[in-house]
């Protein structure tokens, strides 16, 4: 199972609990350590990411344009990258139309061409980022997490199934409470008046998500195929 969360429902479904094993969704850390990217210093904007496909409502896509306006609002300067399956469509609607100045929206990034997911220019988007926008109201586990925290960007996200099973409030990033979009802009203007805050968080990005490398799980998951011989 990935989550405690799936494990949940296969317990309630009757597995024998015996029978499950833990084994999440992992990152090639290293592969994350050794992507550089030169960061922008320039702190008058607060760069904003989101990786998701488009699913207006799963994702929280249908968010975006009341934090948006209140962001400006509270005179937030800041830019907006967008990354995922099918997020062209968000082109058509009106207040991206005429807020372009606002975002970034780029197509899904594919890997054809290395060895492990995801894609190195991903990692470099990532990584130019300050702070990573997750809109989504439920994940059975949320990849993006954690590949955004490996690229030290810690998270701001709605508390729901998923996200607080690897987001953990003021450590690596910042629990809100579901559909709470007061507290949620609040949240984001408050980083933007303490860059601090973001700095401080950075050092425990990594360190929440050792249990999360390739590696480790790697060697889990064998010693798990060698006790069943």
């Amino acid at each position: 199972y990935l989550s405690n969360t799936i494990k949940k429902d296969l317990l309630e479904l009757g597995i024998d609990e015996e029978k499950l094993v833990y084994f999440p969704n992992c990152v090639d850390i290293d592969k994350f350590q050794k992507t550089n990217v030169k960061k922008n210093v320039n702190r008058k904007f607060l760069n904003l990411i989101t990786v998701a496909r488009f699913a207006e409502k799963k994702k929280g896509f249908d968010l975006v344009q009341n934090i948006c306006a209140n962001l400006i609002k509270n005179n937030i300067n800041f830019k907006w990258k967008i990354i995922g399956e099918n997020t062209h469509f968000l082109h058509q609607n009106n207040f991206f139309k005429n807020n372009k100045n606002l975002f970034d929206i780029l197509d899904n990034i594919e890997n054809i061409d290395e060895e492990y997911f995801p894609h190195t220019n991903l990692i470099k988007h990532y990584k130019s980022a300050d702070l990573y926008i997750n809109l989504s109201r439920i994940e059975s586990f949320g990849v993006t997490y954690i590949e955004s925290l490996a690229s030290k960007v810690p998270i701001i996200s709605f508390s729901s199934k998923g996200s607080d099973e690897i987001v953990k409030n003021e450590i690596n990033g910042i629990l809100v409470n579901q559909g709470d979009i007061v507290n949620f802009v609040d949240q984001i203007c408050q980083i933007n008046k303490n860059r601090n805050i973001i700095d401080n968080m950075k050092s425990n990005c990594l360190d929440s998500i050792e249990k999360f490398d390739l590696d480790v799980n790697i060697n889990r998951l064998v010693n798990i195929y060698k006790k069943l011989n």
